[in-house]
């Protein structure tokens, strides 16, 4: 019955949010007509934080970001400019000595487990500093 009664609610919030939106076309002039919302307004201070199944490796060569481990593996070295080249190949050396080349990145999802994360600890040191805007990225293009 609860589980009734929460997917009702979810369907009307969802469906709700959907058609209340205003519509932009996919043009500067369309997103610059939207007014950005007076709390991001008075927002001063933001949080970007990156955590996903990259962390499990949490490695990147020199000068790039760990982030962009799916995506170095699976750059075309072929057409890729030199930075990206080199990200490709010292990662993919990583991952081959490290997991083996028929390790999927999907299986790092066996060792994200996030036992330290402490979700209340992070709201309360978001809010000694004040932070406004909190936005976590799980995975990099």
């Amino acid at each position: 019955m609860f589980i009734n009664k929460y997917n009702l609610l979810l369907t009307i919030v969802f469906t709700t949010s959907i058609f209340s939106q205003q519509t932009y076309q996919p043009n500067w002039e369309s997103i610059d007509e939207r007014e950005n919302p007076q709390w991001f307004s008075n927002a001063k201070f933001g949080i970007f934080i990156h955590w996903g199944l990259y962390s499990v490796p949490g490695y990147s060569n020199k000068g790039t970001y760990a982030e962009w481990y799916w995506n170095a593996l699976n750059e075309d070295p072929n057409t890729a400019k030199k930075s990206r080249r080199e990200r490709h190949f010292a990662i993919t050396k990583f991952h081959n000595e490290n997991y083996g080349s028929d390790y999927p990145y999907s299986n790092f999802k066996d060792g994200f487990k996030a036992e330290l994360f402490n979700p209340d600890e992070w709201a309360n040191i978001f809010k000694t500093l004040r932070c406004k805007i909190c936005s976590i990225d799980f995975k990099a293009s």
